[in-house]
């Protein structure tokens, strides 16, 4: 399914528990074309920012993404990263990054504890 939302044969993956403070507040698993994967094997992916490196380093303009944000309940797996009980409130989210070209450049998925995040909408009538 990954390779499909890609449109790749093959991906290169990577997952970071995301900090703050040293505290645990998310795990992100991206996914990404080989080429793009093996770029960002040569950088830190601690304190990579991701998009920039896209842009300024790799030369791969951003046009939009598609993302889903939903509700999720952690497994024991998140639970333990994460350091709460299995069933606890999670916010999730599922983001597909495209290139100015078309191309899909990232496949996130990723889950946050929800007191370290808010959404903002900004909602326009059109006429």
């Amino acid at each position: 399914a990954v390779r499909e939302q890609l449109r790749e044969r093959a991906v290169w993956q990577l997952r970071r528990l995301r900090l703050a403070d040293d505290t645990p507040i998310a795990i992100e698993h991206a996914f990404y074309p080989p080429d793009i994967g093996l770029e960002l094997e040569k950088r830190d992916l601690v304190s990579i920012i991701m998009y920039r490196v896209f842009e300024d380093e790799l030369g791969l303009a951003i046009k939009h993404a598609q993302q889903t944000i939903s509700a999720d309940l952690a497994d024991a797996g998140s639970a333990k990263l994460l350091g709460v009980k299995v069933g606890s409130p999670l916010l999730s989210i599922e983001r597909v990054t495209f290139g100015k070209d078309g191309r899909a450049l990232e496949l996130l998925r990723a889950v946050y504890l929800p007191k370290y995040f808010r959404l903002s909408i900004s909602l326009t009538r059109r006429h």
